[in-house]
């Protein structure tokens, strides 16, 4: 008996089942129709679509003429019941927000904040944007705030600035390090009330690291001291530094 070719037209293949050749039997299997290329299922012409055959349900065919989630229930034998689809708006429903739809209602931007439990409500701005402060045209580099601003609004933004800047120091000596936070270091500079330890007069300016870095000084919360700018230069990186205090009067 001579070999059957596939009976789609144009497609010379032989047969695997139900008169169709490898591809459009597995395409018929998959989708309920054999198809007209060979696209996938989101993409097939309308034409070619086909709904679910289960009454109300107007999902694309999956297999076995069902759509993908009647498919699974037959598949593990639970009763075919029917599938409320919700129909998402195409774009954000934040007031206010005009960017096409991602998921749940939201856009990629609000969808984010929605998943991490941040203010949906507040406002969403894109990279190079004006500070929020009042009238103030800077350039945004923090929490949506210019630099001068977010150094208003952060109290422990001088400690945090000193200490990134004492373990970049550390860093490049290689010196050993015992992690701290900036919590701790503000109760150090807190112990000395806020001033040079070394001349006990001047707001600090610094912080010293008692030991200098170059000098085999390692980078721990109990070798860091308030210092003010002209006796931390004047210190420089001299060890021992007896001779260097000068205690007030």
């Amino acid at each position: 008996m001579a070999d059957r070719t596939c009976s789609i037209d144009g497609c010379e293949r032989p047969t695997v089942g139900r008169g169709y050749c490898s591809m459009h039997w597995q395409r018929w299997k998959r989708l309920g129709h054999p198809g007209e290329s060979g696209r996938r299922r989101g993409r097939i012409p309308g034409e070619c679509r086909k709904n679910c055959v289960f009454d109300g349900c107007g999902g694309y065919v999956h297999g076995n003429g069902l759509c993908s989630t009647h498919h699974w229930q037959q598949s593990v034998g639970r009763p075919l019941t029917p599938i409320d689809r919700v129909n998402h708006p195409e774009t954000c429903t934040v007031a206010q927000c005009g960017r096409p739809h991602k998921s749940k209602g939201y856009c990629v931007a609000h969808y984010l904040r929605h998943r991490r439990g941040h203010d949906l409500h507040r406002q969403v701005l894109r990279r190079g944007h004006a500070c929020i402060i009042g009238s103030c045209a800077e350039i945004a580099v923090r929490k949506d705030m210019c630099d001068r601003h977010y150094r208003q609004t952060d109290p422990d933004y001088r400690v945090k600035r000193i200490k990134a800047a004492a373990r970049r120091r550390a860093r490049r000596h290689a010196a050993s390090y015992v992690p701290f936070t900036e919590r701790q270091l503000a109760e150090r500079i807190a112990y000395y009330g806020g001033k040079c330890w070394m001349c006990r007069d001047s707001d600090y300016q610094h912080i010293d690291h008692v030991k200098p870095l170059s000098k085999g000084g390692a980078h721990i919360l109990a070798n860091l001291r308030p210092a003010c700018a002209a006796c931390n230069q004047r210190k420089h990186a001299k060890w021992p530094i007896e001779g260097l205090l000068r205690c007030a009067a």
